[in-house]
């Protein structure tokens, strides 16, 4: 696996356009994946209605639901796998029968750098699995019996 020598990229995830020109010097294609952040709306801890109902019309009133981030925005950067990267991504997946190893093994060996979280968190590495895949080149063919 590649370290990457970039100080901004160990504590931000976010990778510079120079960081980028290098990877793609070394690597040829580089695919960034963003996880947006995730918010979810829930009750307002402050929010009371008997409060609230006696507040005057000139008074800020707390709103009874809120939104918050319970996970901040996370972006990693992949290179494209090689044969190699492919064969040990399918040893994985042969020995416990799980597509979830196959993709977690090819995130694993394509990383270029990023937020660690999305190597390390079940619920990253199964929303990376959705489009591992399409970093893969794989040529249209047709098959014709004879």
């Amino acid at each position: 696996m590649l370290k990457t020598k970039f100080k901004n990229m160990e504590t931000s995830g976010i990778a510079t356009q120079e960081q980028i020109d290098t990877w793609k010097l070394q690597f040829g294609r580089v695919y960034k994946l963003e996880f947006p952040a995730r918010t979810r709306t829930i009750r307002n801890p402050k929010y009371s209605a008997d409060v609230e109902d006696a507040k005057s019309e000139d008074e800020p009133k707390e709103p009874e639901y809120i939104t918050e981030t319970f996970a901040e925005a996370k972006i990693c950067y992949l290179k494209k796998p090689d044969r190699k990267i492919l064969k040990y991504a399918q040893g994985a997946m042969k020995k416990t029968g799980s597509e979830l190893d196959f993709n977690e093994t090819l995130l694993n060996n394509c990383w270029l750098g990023g937020d660690e979280a999305i190597k390390n968190e079940d619920a990253y590495i199964i929303g990376a699995g959705a489009f591992i895949g399409n970093i893969l080149d794989i040529a249209d063919a047709e098959l014709e019996e004879l």
